[in-house]
């Protein structure tokens, strides 16, 4: 009986090992210039675009504040290659109506939305639960986000800790059951039984709380 235990144990710890082995090996998918902007700011946003065949990166940034109706409002927004240089500056908006692209030689019509980064219901998620990043992930031909929660030394220990990812939607899609103690390793494994863990594939980082790395 000891004996089984003891393997029981064992294959605890190196399920273990084998899912963490995940985040330490999680590297950022996107340009350093989007990584360190995001670093700074856990607030700001971007979202990929493509003109012509090149790669761009829009930059935001996200308002916590309620939003309200300006008809007369202008706004800015700013594309970056991958290479980090400003490629493209769109205006819109204001009392004039403004339309305009700088430099002019840029072809509105071509500036194409790929993906949001960050798909904002999953950014409510990780504010309102306080994450500590958010880990994107490609799981059979559709993206997936995980909320890295950190280490919290004062929460209470958790015999079975759940770890949902998440759709763009916010909706839960798949979970693995993580068990902290060896007499609830049954209960530990993925939900639904039938999700291929193989085929989960990390992507990397794709958001920071800086809020929290001031705390520290």
């Amino acid at each position: 009986m000891s004996y089984l235990l003891k393997n029981i144990s064992l294959l605890a710890i190196v399920t273990l090992a084998t899912i963490s082995s995940n985040a330490i090996d999680i590297t950022d998918s996107l340009p350093s210039c989007i990584t360190t902007m995001k670093r700074n700011d856990s607030l700001v946003t971007s979202a990929e675009f493509e003109y012509k065949g090149q790669q761009w990166f829009l930059i935001g940034k996200k308002t916590t504040q309620p939003a309200k109706n300006y008809p007369d409002k202008m706004t800015t927004t700013k594309f970056y290659n991958n290479n980090c240089q400003l490629v493209c500056t769109w205006t819109r908006g204001g009392i004039a109506g403004l339309n305009k692209v700088l430099p002019d030689t840029i072809d509105k019509t071509k500036i194409i939305k790929v993906a949001e980064i960050v798909p904002e219901k999953i950014m409510e998620l990780a504010i309102k639960n306080n994450a500590a990043s958010i880990t994107e992930y490609q799981y059979l031909g559709q993206p997936l986000y995980f909320l890295n929660k950190g280490n919290d030394r004062n929460a209470p220990k958790e015999m079975i800790v759940i770890e949902p990812y998440y759709d763009k939607n916010g909706i839960e899609i798949i979970r693995f059951q993580r068990a902290n103690d060896p007499s609830f390793f049954r209960a530990q494994g993925w939900r639904p039984h039938t999700v291929q863990p193989e085929k989960l594939v990390v992507k990397g980082i794709v958001w920071y709380n800086t809020s929290k790395e001031k705390l520290k």
